[in-house]
């Protein structure tokens, strides 16, 4: 049987950079994890090093 009658459309992935500046604090990333995952957002890979801002 095929589906004639359904008009929903499925929903294009979008992809983001985000780039974050913060100091060494233990637990942030874990922090920052948890906004996304509450968000049922998912990271797709982190990089992370240290810069002289």
């Amino acid at each position: 049987m095929s589906n004639q009658n359904n008009t929903e459309k499925p929903e294009a992935k979008q992809e983001f950079t985000i780039t974050v500046y913060t100091e060494n604090q233990i637990g942030l990333l874990n922090r920052i994890a948890i906004i996304f995952t509450r968000r049922k957002i998912n990271i797709h890979s982190l990089n992370t090093s240290p810069s002289e801002i």
